[in-house]
């Protein structure tokens, strides 16, 4: 009779279904490790196999200092594929985030991390995009924000301080076809004179 329960428990076991198997397994998990998971897991989106929807993206700058970035879209383990930047320096000839403006609407192509100013996103953009096609000024950590005149060789300093970077990962802090809106803030209680804020618009569907 024993022997019968036990190959009952250990049948019906085998047959949980595989979602409760993954909750528990994340469950016992840490939360980096679930993190890790549900960032390689998430869907690119589309109907296909392979293809990649695109979400957008703005940038807010409510200072009234012009920031010096550089933004990205990128596959932290695709070290061979160039990241979707958009940069902002302190060249006229260049696009420029002055102070109390905000970009137009980008597009980036979904992908599992979108940086601002990180060592992963600078990495990759160094190793992978031509120097000839990079504005060098603005490849800063974080956001530096100058109050120097374009003309003064300051102007792609930190002037007036500096925040830190922002990475968000696919699966985890947003999903593909939702509008990322970036706004660069005053921070009176962190450990530098500015931040980064992040608000994540879901799409109709999501």
């Amino acid at each position: 009779m024993g022997s019968a329960l036990e190959s009952e428990v250990h049948s019906m076991t085998r047959r949980i279904p595989t979602a409760l198997g993954l909750a528990v397994l994340l469950s016992l998990s840490g939360a980096c490790d679930v993190d890790n998971l549900l960032n390689r897991t998430a869907s690119f989106g589309g109907d296909t196999a392979g293809q990649r929807t695109t979400f957008p993206y703005f940038i807010i700058n409510n200072t009234p200092y012009r920031a010096i970035l550089t933004a990205g879209a990128y596959d932290d383990l695709d070290e061979n594929t160039g990241p979707q930047i958009r940069q902002f320096g302190a060249d006229a000839a260049r696009p420029l985030l002055e102070g109390d403006s905000t970009t137009g609407t980008f597009t980036a192509n979904c992908a599992r991390v979108f940086a601002i100013g990180t060592p992963g996103l600078l990495s990759i953009v160094e190793s992978n995009v031509s120097a000839d096609q990079l504005d060098s000024a603005a490849l800063v950590p974080g956001v530096f924000f100058s109050g120097a005149d374009l003309d003064s060789d300051d102007a792609a300093s930190a002037t007036e301080g500096v925040a830190g970077p922002l990475e968000l990962r696919l699966g985890v802090d947003f999903a593909c076809s939702s509008m990322l809106v970036i706004s660069l803030e005053f921070d009176d209680v962190g450990p530098n004179d500015f931040r980064i804020d992040y608000e994540v618009i879901p799409a109709a569907a999501d």
